[in-house]
């Protein structure tokens, strides 16, 4: 498995400010290269739920 190598920016405001609960819902609409939902996703238990999306397949595709 590759390690995960892209660095979002504000990170830590970010997930401070959404406040992960791990059976959470959420969804990242501007996904690019997956940095915020990468760590979105490590926060969360197997009964929690991340929906990506983004308008550029090319980014989706490295998310």
């Amino acid at each position: 498995m590759t390690e995960f190598a892209h660095t979002p920016v504000l990170l830590d405001e970010v997930t401070t400010y959404l406040q992960i609960r791990p059976h959470g819902t959420y969804l990242d609409c501007t996904t690019g290269e997956g940095g915020h939902a990468y760590e979105v996703g490590r926060q969360l238990s197997s009964e929690g739920t991340l929906f990506m999306m983004d308008v550029d397949a090319a980014v989706l595709a490295i998310a």
